[in-house]
């Protein structure tokens, strides 16, 4: 129980991204915003780690039910693919901006591993994982189903939903989720894994609204992941 409260905590934060959106823009679908929370909670719980299969120390149970997850959502609201940008990026710009989004994102993390870097070389599984999983299950989680939802609560009076809005509350709640722990029943804040999740976040969020595809932020997402690994274990 403890755990699924530590992990809902984070969750809970997109109401202080709402509250910051307040100011100047109000939901005109504000029960779009308890569905996403709902969403979001719904998620944490069936991410939280399972039992390690096959002597393997990562979570990878934990994400293939986040995508399984988000993956029913979807087919139950059926929404349109230009809503969902699950497609691969179109020729020539978005192409541009897909390759854009994955040197940034590589440079970035390289940067930034390098020097708060462990020196302990990643084995191959911790590369599988890093080039796999989180990219997609998280990608889907916050650049596609949350964008889709807060979107729409914050839509546009033409009924497009407000993937500006949206993006800036997937961004905040992104950082904040990553920025917050429970442990042994204490609430803790990390602010240099708060600041990194929110510029890694903003940045897929950019590269998901310009590509038009989830697919380019997975690659971007997936891609400084790897990176990240790889020299985290320099000497």
């Amino acid at each position: 129980m403890g755990k699924l409260i530590g992990n809902a905590l984070p969750i809970l934060t997109v109401l202080l991204a709402i509250v910051a959106l307040l100011p100047w823009m109000r939901p005109r679908r504000p029960w779009w915003l308890a569905v996403a929370i709902l969403y979001l909670l719904l998620d944490e719980a069936v991410t939280i780690e399972p039992p390690h299969i096959l002597g393997t120390h990562w979570n990878w149970l934990g994400k293939a039910a986040s995508i399984l997850l988000a993956l029913v959502i979807l087919a139950l609201l059926r929404p349109g693919r230009d809503e969902t940008a699950l497609r691969w990026p179109a020729p020539p710009g978005e192409w541009w901006w897909s390759v854009a989004g994955i040197l940034g994102a590589v440079l970035f993390a390289g940067v930034v591993n390098f020097a708060f870097r462990d020196h302990k070389s990643p084995g191959a599984q911790d590369l599988l994982y890093q080039a796999t999983m989180p990219g997609f299950a998280e990608e889907l989680s916050w650049r596609c189903l949350l964008l889709l939802l807060v979107g729409r609560a914050y839509m546009h009076h033409d009924g497009r939903p407000n993937l500006l809005a949206a993006s800036i509350v997937s961004t905040l709640t992104f950082g904040l989720g990553h920025g917050f722990s429970f442990e042994a029943g204490v609430v803790g804040f990390a602010w240099l894994p708060f600041a990194y999740a929110t510029v890694v976040g903003a940045w897929l969020a950019l590269i998901r609204l310009r590509s038009r595809s989830v697919a380019a932020s997975v690659l971007c997402h997936n891609a400084a992941n790897v990176c990240g690994a790889l020299v985290s274990g320099l000497s």
